[in-house]
């Protein structure tokens, strides 16, 4: 039991790699990512700095909630590239992946 499930977490992430890669167009993909995309885990640098954000001059009493969406349990990071947002994660006793766009958080 331990090898299938092994195994199938395995495909289910190589199957997360093509989704992801098969999701931006030819020629999109760019070795410097957009300065809003979170193209990886800790972000562009994988150091958990947003690098190219110019944070405002003054910040809101309260910030705005755009939309939440439950993606279910994990521990994956979002990616968040080309307007869209890609999550991993465990609904039930299934591993599913996401992809939602970044505007309204609807599914794609």
């Amino acid at each position: 039991m331990k090898r299938f499930r092994l195994s199938c977490t395995l495909s289910l992430a190589a199957l997360t790699i093509v989704c992801l890669a098969a999701a931006a167009p030819a020629g999109e993909v760019q070795a410097d990512p957009k300065p809003q995309d979170w193209p990886q885990w800790r972000g562009p640098g994988r150091d958990g700095k947003a690098a190219d954000i110019k944070a405002p001059a003054t910040w809101p009493k309260e910030l705005a909630q755009k939309w939440k969406v439950p993606v279910g349990a994990g521990d994956a990071s979002p990616v968040v590239a080309g307007g869209k947002v890609y999550a991993f994660a465990r609904q039930g006793g299934d591993e599913v992946t996401l992809c939602l766009n970044a505007a309204d958080g609807k599914e794609f």
